[in-house]
């Protein structure tokens, strides 16, 4: 059995659809049998936890669920960034969360989708790793600002781990490391955290370097750094895809595919359709400004070409959905067509 971990904070009441995608995308690509954890709180509603299970049922996968309001001390969720919130923190208590017979599982942020079978990853762990994660990407570059930041906390460059895929041995946390959750508390009351639980988790196994796997950095794509999410959709096919930054949900941009072709497994295609449909246009300039920079040239042909995609989009949309010309009146009723 291979057991994977959600964690989240549903404050909005819809976050958890984000989450109900990550799992359609390691069903339909992992061949063994899947129980997932969800672990969030009070926020989580009773009619969400009914999409669960029936995913669960869809899929012939176990689900499990708990509640994790009081998993944290009072004064860690005190000292959390505000923006940031205690659904990000819930991976740290996992050890206390889950029960005794999960000895190993894989952590998964709500925005990675999982384009591959995830089982050769369970392989990897050894049995006196502690954590096994990808490296963040602005530490193996050139980001000499980020690099010196972990510096001055303490933390080993080979071990700043990107917290989004976690290949966690919880046997060995609830035997040799209970004080996991004591240094987390130390480390946000005594430093101003860029990414809070990134960087405690980097910390920690700095001071445990012999107990760190490294993956390969195909097991955690972060395609929000730098270009990444413009580059063309082969660069993520077979990967852990992980959106930081900018959110498919939100944005329009080439590796977001990945989220809408699992998403497309979720919920009708009209709905699918739509909700890509209404992408936000002044979020789409923010990215191709991104890309494009000052050079005004270049923006004025972009805004050209897209008014002639958007054309196109809803040409093929109306010819799939006839029923979407007749609401602007385009396609005159059998009524209207008599009394002419």
């Amino acid at each position: 059995m291979l057991n994977i971990c959600l964690c989240f904070h549903d404050a909005g009441g819809s976050y958890h659809e984000h989450a109900l995608t990550t799992l359609v995308s390691v069903f339909e690509n992992t061949a063994g049998f899947v129980c997932a954890h969800i672990v969030s709180d009070e926020t989580f509603s009773a009619a969400a936890r009914e999409k669960f299970e029936a995913l669960g049922e869809r899929y012939g996968q176990g689900m499990r669920f708990y509640n994790a309001s009081d998993a944290l001390p009072q004064e860690l969720l005190t000292a959390i960034p505000a923006h940031f919130g205690r659904g990000s923190f819930y991976r740290i208590a996992l050890p206390d969360i889950l029960p005794d017979d999960v000895e190993t599982a894989l952590y998964m942020d709500c925005d990675v989708i999982a384009d591959t079978d995830i089982a050769p990853l369970f392989g990897l762990a050894a049995p006196k790793m502690l954590i096994g994660g990808a490296l963040d990407p602005s530490i193996l570059t050139e980001s000499h600002d980020e690099t010196a930041y972990m510096l001055r906390l303490g933390a080993d460059p080979d071990c700043c781990v990107n917290s989004g895929v976690l290949l966690m041995n919880l046997k060995l946390f609830r035997q040799e490391h209970q004080g996991f959750k004591k240094f987390a508390l130390e480390m946000l009351q005594n430093n101003e955290l860029r990414f809070p639980d990134q960087d405690v988790i980097s910390c920690y196994i700095s001071r445990h370097k012999e107990l760190f796997l490294k993956l390969p950095e195909n097991y955690n794509l972060c395609v929000g750094y730098k270009d990444r999410g413009f580059r063309r959709p082969e660069y993520g096919k077979g990967k852990l895809i992980h959106y930081t930054g900018p959110k498919p949900w939100n944005y329009d941009f080439p590796m977001g595919i990945f989220y809408w072709k699992y998403k497309a497994r979720l919920h009708p295609a009209h709905e699918v359709f739509s909700l890509m449909e209404n992408l936000r246009e002044d979020r789409r300039q923010y990215l191709y400004r991104f890309i494009l920079g000052d050079n005004k040239e270049l923006r004025r042909l972009r805004r050209r070409m897209q008014l002639c995609t958007k054309g196109l989009w809803q040409t093929l949309l109306d010819r799939i959905f006839p029923a979407r010309r007749k609401k602007r009146g385009e396609i005159k009723t059998d009524s209207a067509v008599s009394s002419n």
